[in-house]
């Protein structure tokens, strides 16, 4: 369970996303280090810091931030979401490493329907178009059809299925 926040607090992790979002990574920085140590492993707090290294590039910096996020949120998707993207971006890391991490976790989210489609989007990349399938099919049972039809028609990832997935209804 993700604990509630303070208003001063939430106004302090508001103001460095802000920051972070005007380009000017050292401000949203500066926001987050004035939070309470314990303040500075709350989700929202994480999620910054973790866009801010993204931004960066620095994909092995917020791989390591959302290992803390899941650590201390197992419960939270986000952080695993999260965790597979940078998974996906890191030095030694890539599509399979991304997949497992979302697979390990798949059953524990089943409203989670970019869980599922990411595991799509993963195994085209990887050129296995049966399990890309399977698991594209679990974010179609999962969620709004538009909008799922929408996402997939404009990600690169799921190139390979696309004559598929217009067809769906």
């Amino acid at each position: 369970m993700t604990p509630l926040l303070p208003a001063q607090y939430i106004h302090i992790i508001r103001a460095a996303d802000g920051w972070r979002e005007l380009g000017v990574p050292e401000e949203a920085l500066r926001e987050l280090e004035s939070l309470p140590a314990l303040i500075q492993t709350h989700p929202g707090a994480l999620e910054v810091r973790f866009r801010l290294f993204a931004d960066k590039l620095d994909w092995q910096a917020a791989f390591e931030i959302s290992v803390v996020w899941t650590e201390l949120y197992p419960q939270n998707p986000e952080g695993w979401i999260l965790r597979a993207y940078a998974a996906r971006r890191k030095p030694d890391g890539g599509l399979l490493a991304a997949f497992e991490v979302l697979e390990s976790v798949v059953d524990r989210f089943p409203n989670a329907v970019v869980i599922p489609y990411n595991l799509a989007c993963y195994r085209c990349q990887m050129g296995d178009l049966e399990s890309a399938r399977k698991w594209f099919d679990q974010a179609w049972k999962t969620g709004d059809h538009d909008t799922i039809r929408e996402m997939a028609l404009a990600d690169d990832d799921l190139k390979a299925l696309w004559g598929e997935i217009r067809k769906k209804r």
